[in-house]
């Protein structure tokens, strides 16, 4: 589904119809810019410059059209369209998208804090962690310098802290069910190009289809960015389980929780033991042979509990099956 955007016409030749909508002052204004809020079920907000007739509209469609984001598929996400520019008295589909969200919610069996917490950016991502102390456990994202952001969040705690009792009984008509637990993983990019073969890319594209394929194809990929973390699977003979094996355990799960593999491990705890001045070449090789002989006896699941990608692959072809 598309959440939020931003979308801007220039060099506009008719003034929209700001009948339906109430000014606000902004910083903008020092520069020219007329700022208005459009009311709808939440708001969106519009800037319009008359020196060069630049027209922008930014905000959640979902939202603006039907209060949620639960559910937004392509014909919901032309309706909304159509009635902003029936509204506006402008043509929008002509207009460039300068940042959206896009994404799907989808039911999990655990709680969703502990799939948000056992995510991380994979090693060599160029992902970098934001994580507001408020949101831990409830929301995570990761950002590159290329203007695209990763979210995770839980979409469930999402609807039942917005939504009022009647929003949420229209949510439910959606197929929401509060006994069960819902994530949202979604890709808000900042520059909408790079996933347009480096084209400028116009509303209307977004309706297209084959370019919502495309786009199912890109959150699944960026997904991949991503590392769900490894289980270790625990030993079932206490005699091999020594006091060093349960340090080590400890270490790997909190370093796989950072996207760290094994092999980086051991290379890291080695990079440690050749600076200790204190060692010979020979006790430096002794200690080296005991980490490796404990990095052998770790066991990793083949599959990890907590990967999001059939799950993800199934909401996004439920929801914009065309």
């Amino acid at each position: 589904m598309i959440d939020y955007i931003e979308i801007s016409l220039d060099n506009y030749k008719v003034t929209p119809f700001f009948t339906h909508c109430k000014p606000f002052p902004c910083k903008l204004n020092m520069y020219g810019w007329e700022s208005f809020i459009l009311e709808g079920c939440k708001e969106m907000e519009v800037f319009w410059r008359p020196e060069d007739k630049t027209l922008k509209v930014k905000g959640s469609l979902p939202y603006f059209l039907q209060g949620h984001n639960f559910i937004f598929g392509r014909e919901s996400f032309i309706n909304c369209v159509e009635y902003l520019q029936s509204i506006l008295g402008v043509g929008l589909w002509n207009a460039v998208v300068n940042e959206f969200e896009y994404g799907c919610i989808f039911p999990v069996t655990g709680k969703p804090s502990g799939y948000i917490r056992n995510h991380s950016a994979s090693l060599h991502s160029a992902l970098m962690l934001n994580e507001r102390g408020r949101d831990k456990g409830a929301f995570r994202w990761w950002e590159d310098s290329k203007g695209m952001a990763l979210k995770l969040y839980d979409a469930g705690k999402n609807i039942k802290m917005k939504q009022g009792l009647k929003a949420r009984e229209v949510i439910e008509s959606c197929g929401y069910d509060a006994t069960k637990n819902y994530l949202k993983f979604e890709i808000h990019t900042k520059q909408p190009a790079t996933l347009n073969d480096g084209k400028i890319l116009r509303l209307e594209t977004l309706q297209n289809p084959s370019f919502l394929l495309h786009l199912n194809d890109a959150v699944i990929q960026q997904y991949k960015r991503l590392h769900p973390m490894a289980t270790l699977v625990p030993s079932t003979d206490k005699k091999k389980l020594s006091a060093l094996g349960i340090v080590l355990s400890c270490y790997a799960l909190d370093q796989m929780d950072k996207g760290i593999p094994l092999p980086e491990m051991r290379k890291n705890i080695y990079s440690f033991i050749n600076q200790q001045e204190v060692f010979s070449t020979k006790d430096r090789d002794s200690r080296k042979a005991t980490i490796k002989r404990a990095f052998d006896k770790l066991v990793l699941s083949d599959t990890s509990r907590w990967d999001l990608s059939e799950d993800i692959k199934r909401a996004l072809i439920k929801e914009e099956r065309p």
